[in-house]
């Protein structure tokens, strides 16, 4: 009997494998579920571990801590298991890793067979639109309900491999059969179907259903991306120049985002920019210095678009594409002063961090200071061996060490300490909400995201036209959507669980997965805490 299996892991330090779900579906010959196997595992210990990761899907912390030890999942998958079954497989990554640890933690060799179903049914669909890439991706291109969100849940992949197989009339006895190597003619066929078409002759790249591709009929080489044609710098057809245009300044955003440059220019140019001029990113190679000297000795001259200065070389870990700005709201509550002023420190802690940190000599004492002076939610500072404490402006912080902060005048008063007379800090300099440095605006979020992040932790949602609200296991909680940044409110179900009314949280969010991420770290801290 067939058997469709999937396996998921996360991998630790020093490549240590720990597996996370395991699931299986016995099927009949015509693909059809006769029985099934799922279960998660509990990781064999229960700290250092990423529970963002996709090998997670499917169940909460709750679920996985509480699950099985992998010893007593693999032993009864086995028992479930008979001798003559044949395990499928997708691909062969999972397969490798699962028979590892399955003789590890086993001590058996006596696994059944299996098979690398993917390249067959390749194969099989060769010539038809959509007969290359994941289960997924193949599924949902044959009108197959695949529940997208779950992707990675184990029970839900080997489902949406078994409808997969029932839809295309997969015949099983060709699974039993070593898969022949692919003709020249079938090669042809498949790559005939990439989105660009490289043409030998003219050395020139065009789009798969190019104009002059269908007048011409020339021999061309299929591509998926167009990486190597950026890379080897072929022509471009005119159909293709948008496209080509555009991936090309994805590339040099993203070599420009990961380097460490403050001034960028192209090696046929005699001009050098900022790392923000968006002149630099149709630029066909992307070279860079890190300080001004450097880019003096190259002889260029500066661009008169973005005028780059000596002063940016301070700031090459700063990208001023990315500095975030509050959107325009049309029709919403006018944002308090409080809150602009909340953004405004975030974004102003946000660079002098950045550049403070890029100074690679700081002792371990100066780079804790810097990350305290630049937390958002501190609004005033105290060094060590001093009895005043002082504004974040105040130039008598200059050459203190071990330094504290406090959110308000009376944090620091009843601490022992006495205002500075020089910046006078009054109660009015409070913090009364802050925004984590950590978060950002996410241009293309929708409310749905938030919806579908909470489905993976299986917290309740619910929806109205000013608030949304989720529950999880030990709390409620109500964010404010009519706002931005968005407020966040709170019940502790654990404390007070018959409590009605919200309390205000101390700080704001600029996007739904930072609200979402809050949300999840807190409640997972009072689930981790409780008594057993």
């Amino acid at each position: 009997m067939f058997v469709i299996v999937d396996f998921e892991w996360t991998t630790e330090p020093a490549n240590h494998y720990s597996p996370t779900q395991i699931a299986g579906v016995k099927v009949d010959d015509d693909w059809n579920a006769i029985s099934s196997f799922k279960s998660f595992i509990r990781p064999h210990t229960d700290k250092c571990h990423d529970w963002k990761h996709i090998a997670y899907t499917g169940g909460t912390v709750v679920d996985f801590l509480n699950a099985k030890s992998a010893y007593a999942v693999f032993d009864d998958f086995d028992k479930w298991l008979d001798d003559d079954d044949v395990i499928l497989w997708w691909n062969d990554e999972p397969e490798k890793i699962f028979k590892m640890l399955y003789s590890i933690i086993l001590k058996r060799n006596n696994l059944c067979m299996s098979v690398i179903i993917n390249k067959y049914v390749y194969r099989f669909l060769s010539g038809q639109p959509n007969s290359h890439g994941t289960a997924y991706k193949l599924a949902q291109a044959r009108g197959i309900f695949t529940n997208p969100t779950f992707q990675h849940h184990s029970i839900n992949d080997v489902n949406v491999i078994r409808k997969l197989m029932a839809k295309i009339e997969y015949p099983q006895k060709l699974l039993l059969k070593p898969l022949a190597k692919a003709s020249t003619h079938d090669a042809k066929n498949l790559e005939a179907n990439y989105p660009y078409q490289y043409e030998k002759a003219t050395n020139t790249i065009h789009v798969k259903d190019c104009d002059y591709l269908a007048k011409f009929k020339v021999e061309t080489v299929g591509c998926k991306t167009l990486k190597s044609a950026i890379q080897k710098q072929y022509k471009v057809c005119k159909c293709c120049k948008d496209a080509m245009r555009k991936a090309i300044r994805e590339r040099n955003l993203d070599t420009i985002s990961r380097s460490e440059y403050a001034y960028v220019y192209s090696a046929i140019s005699k001009v050098y920019h900022k790392r923000s001029c968006r002149l630099i990113l149709n630029a066909k190679t992307i070279l860079g210095t890190e300080t001004y000297e450097g880019i003096l000795k190259t002889q260029r001259v500066p661009c008169k678009v973005c005028n780059p200065t000596p002063i940016d070389a301070h700031k090459k870990g700063v990208d001023e594409r990315h500095k975030p700005k509050l959107p325009k709201i049309k029709g919403k509550k006018r944002i308090p002063k409080s809150v602009l002023r909340a953004v405004k420190r975030q974004q102003e802690a946000f660079f002098e961090r950045n550049d403070k940190l890029s100074n690679k000599s700081l002792s371990k004492v100066e780079m804790d200071d810097v990350y305290t002076l630049t937390q958002p939610e501190f609004a005033f500072f105290v060094g060590r061996g001093y009895t005043t404490f002082h504004l974040r402006n105040c130039s008598k912080l200059n050459g203190i060490s071990e330094i504290k902060g406090y959110k308000t005048y009376d944090d620091a008063i009843h601490s022992g300490y006495t205002p500075c007379r020089k910046c006078k800090p009054t109660p009015k300099d409070n913090v009364t909400v802050s925004i984590p440095i950590s978060n950002q605006i996410r241009a293309d979020e929708k409310i749905k995201d938030i919806k579908q992040l909470c489905d993976g932790m299986h917290y309740s949602f619910d929806l109205d036209k000013e608030y949304c609200y989720i529950v999880t296991p030990v709390g409620k909680w109500r964010l404010n959507i009519s706002t931005f940044p968005i407020k966040a409110e709170h019940i502790n179900l654990v404390m007070y669980p018959n409590e009605e009314n919200y309390h205000v949280q101390p700080r704001l969010f600029l996007s739904f997965r930072d609200a979402f991420d809050y949300i999840k770290r807190h409640d997972l801290s009072i689930m981790k805490n409780m008594p057993d």
